[in-house]
């Protein structure tokens, strides 16, 4: 462990299981960081933001110092599209709200397909003729229940 300076974390399966902590998770990251280690947390969840997974890590009794621990899909899409693609136009979103708030936080404006589509079941014929919003530039999906 003294060799090496920085730890990352998948989190579902790994420091939780579900709603239930995985036990000696949280002594595991409490030493690493007590012994001044880089923590860092991923996640391929992106049903809520990296504040929310802040939260979710705390609750687990995880210690975690603020969202820069964290790197989550939506993040990454997020981040991807602000600072690699330069993406000005609005995001059409089919996902949970992780996305949509990491896009705000990124100054990405979306859309919510749930919203967009009344959150109802659709055809496959009736979302084919289906107008989107014109601004719209790019489709994110992450997992959504209810699409």
């Amino acid at each position: 462990v003294e060799d090496y300076d920085t730890f990352i974390f998948d989190c579902d399966g790994v420091l939780w299981r579900g709603a239930d902590k995985i036990p000696g998770a949280s002594d595991t990251v409490k030493k690493l960081m007590d012994m001044g280690k880089n923590v860092y947390f991923v996640t391929n969840n992106s049903t809520k933001s990296r504040k929310q997974y802040v939260s979710k890590i705390q609750k687990h009794a995880i210690p975690i110092k603020d969202s820069t621990q964290i790197l989550s899909s939506a993040f990454a899409a997020a981040s991807y599209l602000k600072h690699v693609r330069k993406f000005e136009k609005k995001a059409l979103v089919i996902g949970h709200e992780g996305i949509e708030l990491e896009l705000k936080e990124h100054g990405i404006e979306s859309v919510s397909a749930g919203a967009m589509l009344q959150n109802k079941q659709w055809t496959i014929p009736e979302l084919l003729k289906f107008k989107v919003d014109p601004d719209v530039g790019v489709v994110v999906v992450g997992m959504d229940l209810e699409f």
